[in-house]
């Protein structure tokens, strides 16, 4: 498969219309029709249903567009890295975060960085656990961010120095917003929306299902979340309270919601991780390099 078949089948994918592809494309419809047919016949697969004003994709077609997404961003990013001469510091960092307070100190490393290397650029990706570490696997990023529980074991790792807080974020005029902390007992009888981390079963330490204890199977989990933002909003609908991290989410509705710490106090690390025996562009090596010295230092 060449790498322009593969740009003009997303383009079509994308737009969903042939006629639009084409002048997206600036090449004439009879061309991008005949590129689309090359690309089945070399498949063995029937990509697209073509009806009278647009296209959709059939299974075999999502999958090539997932996997065309995958090549070309890799692709262009493997092709930005070496069109940079040797000695020059220069290019993105490819960095995937979560919803984690901690990541703050990765800005303060980009910062501090900024003034002896202004040709270093950042490309933040978010995402949860699963999809960051997709990512990185796949070369598509440099470093993630992983809250823990994580399985490390592939992956080298620092461990930022600082913690995020368990808690629970409820409603200001929910009976448990009274309390200076939130207890075991007091979930038993609260509908609550959990992080998918928090609600699987793995091989690896789960601290919120550890702190809470035996009778963490008989909660009332109404709803779970892999980003903190939606389930927000559902707590200010009085849908449910979020079991969430202290600093995890900016709260808009700060007269109607509010967070309150678990007793005994529980605590969750970061790191920042990246594959092993992976090459790094300048710009990432130098971007580690500063992570490691800046973590040593606050150590």
């Amino acid at each position: 498969m060449e790498l322009r078949s593969l740009r003009y089948f997303l383009t079509v994918a994308r737009e969903g219309n042939i006629t639009q592809a084409a002048k997206v494309l600036y090449v004439t419809q009879p061309a991008l029709s005949r590129q689309l047919k090359s690309l089945e016949e070399e498949l063995h697969a029937k990509l697209f249903v073509r009806g009278s004003h647009s296209i959709v994709l059939t299974d075999r077609g999502v999958l090539l567009k997932q996997r065309c997404e995958e090549i070309l961003e890799l692709t262009d990013k493997t092709v930005a890295e070496f069109a940079l001469p040797n000695d020059v510091v220069a290019g993105d960092v490819h960095i995937g975060v979560g919803e984690s307070y901690t990541s703050r100190f990765l800005a303060r490393v980009a910062r501090e960085l900024q003034e002896r290397y202004p040709r270093i650029h950042y490309r933040l990706y978010d995402g949860n656990a699963d999809d960051l570490t997709e990512r990185l696997d796949r070369g598509l990023l440099d470093f993630c961010v992983l809250i823990q529980p994580a399985d490390l074991s592939k992956y080298h790792h620092l461990c930022i120095p600082d913690k995020d807080v368990w808690g629970l974020l409820m409603r200001r005029d929910n009976p448990l917003s009274a309390k200076s902390a939130i207890g075991a007992a007091d979930l038993l009888d609260e509908p609550l929306i959990l992080s998918e981390q928090t609600t699987m079963r793995t091989p690896f330490q789960n601290a919120f299902s550890d702190w809470f204890g035996e009778s963490f199977e008989k909660l009332d989990v109404v709803a779970t979340y892999n980003l903190t933002f939606n389930a927000t909003l559902f707590a200010a609908e009085g849908f449910g309270s979020v079991v969430c991290l202290e600093r995890q989410t900016r709260v808009d509705e700060a007269d109607v919601l509010c967070f309150k710490p678990f007793d005994p106090r529980l605590e969750v690390e970061s790191d920042i991780v990246w594959k092993k025996h992976r090459p790094f562009s300048s710009a990432a090596a130098v971007f580690l390099r500063a992570l490691k010295e800046d973590f040593s230092c606050t150590g």
